[in-house]
């Protein structure tokens, strides 16, 4: 499990759909929004792991790394044991730089309409591979967010994803849970706006 899913999916696509505006911060670049969050995630025992280009490989099913998990796609589609990945990997973060400028994720259209679209990018993920799970993902976002950005917590919002009986896909309580154990107000998160980005790992 990844904060990715947490930290840049979840919450940003929640405030696009609720237009929440962006919160200001001026004094922040975007090295340092980088390198605090790398840094946090070191500290909490993940390993570093550089950009992959963002020309993959032959047969990797994109034209462009549209993606921060697209390196790590072997050992999601179990090809690969974390044991045998060089070196060896349980807990990974990463700055992987992405490109989405046609395809499936083609961006272009969205670009200067909101303030979460953009054709090259550089995506921040956090990565467990039979490690730690969704209780100690939510409390790294909390802390990360919160104690590392600075982050107001009337500004955020936290969620869970609502499940879908048309797709077979049930609610994820367990983390509407852990969120309300944290002392947090939970919304639903819909669906609509998490399948396509769910499809990137395919």
């Amino acid at each position: 499990m990844s904060l990715l899913s947490l930290f840049h999916y979840r919450p940003l696509l929640a405030a696009r759909c609720l237009k929440i505006p962006a919160v200001a911060a001026s004094s922040w670049q975007s090295q340092d929004v980088r390198s605090t969050f790398i840094e946090f995630f070191q500290n909490e025992g993940h390993q570093f792991v550089p950009s992959s280009s963002v020309l993959p490989k032959k047969g990797a099913g994109t034209y462009f790394t549209n993606a921060g998990m697209n390196q790590f796609k072997p050992l999601f589609l179990g090809e690969i044991e974390p044991s045998r990945w060089s070196p060896p990997v349980t807990r990974a973060v990463n700055s992987q730089k992405c490109i989405r400028v046609g395809g499936k994720h083609n961006d272009l259209e969205d670009v200067g309409n909101d303030l979460t679209h953009h054709t090259f990018f550089e995506m921040l993920g956090n990565w467990s591979f039979g490690d730690y799970f969704k209780v100690e993902a939510c409390k790294m976002a909390h802390h990360l967010l919160t104690d590392r950005y600075k982050l107001p917590l009337d500004r955020l919002y936290f969620t869970y994803f609502a499940g879908d009986r048309d797709h077979g896909l049930e609610a994820d309580l367990e983390v509407r849970d852990i969120w309300m154990s944290l002392g947090f107000v939970v919304f639903v998160f819909a669906l609509c706006v998490f399948l396509d980005e769910v499809e990137l790992i395919s």
